[in-house]
């Protein structure tokens, strides 16, 4: 039985249980690429060669490319979607295809984590000595002390500042839709309510703003 003929009866039966044409092209591109991996290192299309070694190598072989771990474990994801299909489909001969998955002892590709970003003490002392205009000075303020993403600062509203006794606090949104409230610096805090109330700022109006009086755009202030 050749693998491309298993993976087209696979195709065939998850376009019937309702896949999306572009996710099955997905799917049928992977099954491709193994099947010339297999080719190109002596083997056949054939699913004796569906094996965990055979299958490592291909992973291995699409890593060394520059994919990343996530694209590799979606190849691997596939690969085992076909595995599956092949120990439950019977064949002519009353046989099942596979007798075992052959992904079940494949270990998948590991993640690498991104590298953290942070500025040195130099590179922030160089930062804080911007001379910018009021306005970009004042979003600086607020993102060095708040130590929040950009787009948290940028989609904070005048309303989100408030006063519990000595203590200055902004609400915002941060990653994944969840409220957060921190504390910001006294000083900052003034500078900030200075600067709503001279543009008269409504409770929905943005916390910062550019020189012209605009909510930022992410990009302009992580460009700053």
């Amino acid at each position: 039985m050749k693998i491309s003929a298993l993976a087209k009866q696979y195709l065939t039966w998850f376009g019937a249980r309702g896949s999306s044409p572009k996710t099955r092209e997905g799917y049928d591109l992977t099954y491709r690429q193994y099947v010339t991996f297999l080719e190109a290192h002596g083997r056949t299309d054939d699913l004796r060669h569906f094996t965990p070694e055979t299958i490592d190598a291909f992973a291995t072989a699409c890593a060394m490319t520059g994919l990343k771990a996530g694209t590799v474990n979606n190849s691997l994801s596939r690969l085992h979607s076909l595995g599956e299909f092949g120990k439950k489909t019977k064949c002519p001969m009353g046989d099942y295809y596979l007798v075992e998955n052959p992904l079940d002892r494949v270990v998948r590709v590991k993640r690498q984590r991104p590298v953290r970003k942070y500025l040195y003490a130099s590179e922030l002392k160089q930062l804080l000595a911007f001379e910018g205009t009021a306005a970009e000075r004042l979003a600086l303020a607020v993102l060095v002390d708040s130590v929040l993403r950009v787009s948290e600062v940028c989609n904070a509203n005048a309303e989100d500042l408030t006063f519990d006794g000595g203590r200055a606090l902004l609400a915002v949104v941060v990653k994944g839709g969840r409220s957060r409230t921190i504390t910001l610096d006294a000083g900052l805090a003034q500078r900030s309510t200075r600067a709503l109330a001279i543009r008269e700022a409504r409770p929905a109006s943005p916390l910062i703003v550019s020189e012209q009086g605009h909510r930022y755009p992410r990009t302009a202030l992580s460009e700053m």
